[in-house]
């Protein structure tokens, strides 16, 4: 479980890599509409909040990660980021 939660921060933190790298062509490349506006807002906001997320999520699913709910649905995330990494990579 603490691997997986681990794989699901650094995907977080690839996605990050890549996004930066595409967002300067586009900003509308974003997905998130919370996060495109963010960084039409402040670029350097976006960055620390997207790591910030990410950390607040790995510290809360490392404290609950005996629990049996977040046992079966770590996987949405980790699937979601996949899929993310995935698009990334093409």
């Amino acid at each position: 479980m603490v691997y997986l939660i681990a794989a699901i921060g650094l995907m977080s933190i690839f996605d990050l890599h890549c996004t930066l790298k595409w967002i300067g062509l586009n900003p509308y490349m974003e997905a998130n509409p919370i996060m495109r506006c963010l960084w039409l807002v402040d670029p350097v906001l976006f960055v620390i909040i997207k790591i910030i997320v990410t950390l607040i999520f790995c510290l809360t699913a490392y404290r609950f990660k005996n629990n049996r709910l977040l046992r079966r649905l770590i996987w949405l995330p980790f699937y979601a980021y996949a899929f993310v990494v995935f698009v990334h990579c093409k």
